[in-house]
């Protein structure tokens, strides 16, 4: 029996012209290649550098660029209120796990693994107002503001032409910000690559791990023993909340259900699942529990993986439905199911997507 990557993703609950009713949409993603077991070369999980990982220890601030801790965290003040260099625009660790502005008013800590020993934060609407409504501006760093979170040094000796990725426990809530993203530096941080907005990546108020890959940082690269990660706020209000970082080899294969991208010209991409039907005015609302004839469903896969996918791999997308009635919770599984094999490859970028029609 050959082994598969399963990734269950729930499409979306559509009530039948009655109300009563439900049909839950399960879109699922196998191949046959055997799963790879992720080397952890530093943080949250990691021998080396576990305690930064999870936010253990205190903060170092600065506001000189390049002038960063060593064996610990630097939280960089970059300005505040668009025009006060550097300002007090600081990363904070937090023990709370939640933004203290005026304008959250939730308690609730971030679900991280490992929450209890330390998070990263960067509380913009607390910073603004000091925890006082209608305060605005009178915190320690008037929005807008921006500031950047810097590891201590992170060695990767041994991984030159590797295929890195780092994943990170995330949970935001935006306004108006600018940037939220991350980066690495070979250089002890005097330069960074280009920024991957993490957005992209994880939708607002989705707490989750995320998963940032840089598949050509390290090619041909001997020194790599100076290396850093970096991450940066910039913007108006409300909060970016990190914990349980890692860097890891990245998998040669990571399949996913495509992001949404609502600024595509493209509009099969503005959406993270197609629907098609026979009637261009037929909502999923009014779709009949026993007519399958009225439903015709897809996705946009990603390969985030270091590899190709080819045909050759059997990449295959299932579709499952179950049906819900929704006065006695009764529910009944596999009403429907089908499988399409994906004919074509599969790139290794994150903007590679494939559509596919069920």
């Amino acid at each position: 029996m050959n082994d598969f990557l399963t990734l269950p993703y729930l499409i979306s609950l559509h009530k039948t012209q009655n109300m009563k009713n439900f049909l839950i949409f399960l879109f699922i993603i196998n191949y046959t290649n055997a799963l790879q077991a992720q080397t952890k070369i530093w943080g949250a999980g990691a021998t080396n550098g576990a305690a930064e990982g999870e936010f253990q220890n205190a903060f170092v601030d600065t506001t000189a660029v390049g002038s960063y801790a060593l064996n610990t965290w630097t939280a960089l003040s970059v300005y505040d209120t668009d025009t006060i260099f550097p300002g007090n625009a600081y990363w904070t660790r937090s023990t709370l796990g939640y933004s203290q502005g005026a304008y959250w008013d939730g308690t609730t800590p971030i679900s991280s693994p490992s929450q209890s020993n330390g998070t990263a934060i960067f509380d913009s609407d607390y910073l603004d107002n000091g925890s006082a409504i209608a305060a605005f501006g009178t915190g320690t760093s008037p929005n807008a503001h921006k500031g950047e979170l810097i590891s201590p040094r992170i060695d990767l000796s041994g991984y030159t032409d590797s295929s890195l990725m780092v994943q990170f426990f995330s949970f935001y809530r935006d306004y108006e910000i600018d940037e939220l993203s991350l980066s690495l530096s070979l250089d002890d941080g005097q330069t960074w690559t280009t920024a991957i907005d993490s957005r992209n990546l994880q939708g607002e108020l989705d707490q989750n791990f995320v998963r940032a890959y840089f598949p050509n940082f390290t090619t041909g690269v001997s020194n790599l023993n100076n290396c850093r990660l970096k991450f940066t706020f910039e913007g108006d209000y409300y909060f970016a909340m990190l914990d349980d970082v890692s860097i890891e080899v990245a998998p040669e294969y990571d399949l996913a259900i495509a992001r949404a991208n609502p600024n595509s010209p493209l509009l099969e991409e503005r959406g993270d699942y197609i629907k098609i039907g026979n009637n261009r005015y037929l909502a999923c609302i009014n779709l009949l529990a026993y007519d399958i004839q009225q439903w015709y469903f897809g996705l946009r896969a990603v390969n985030h993986g270091a590899k190709n996918l080819l045909p050759s791999d059997s990449a295959r997308i299932r579709l499952q439905i179950d049906f819900k009635d929704n006065l006695s919770g009764v529910v009944t599984t596999n009403i429907y199911n089908d499988t399409i094999f994906l004919a074509d490859t599969l790139f290794s970028a994150p903007v590679t997507l494939i559509s596919t029609n069920f």
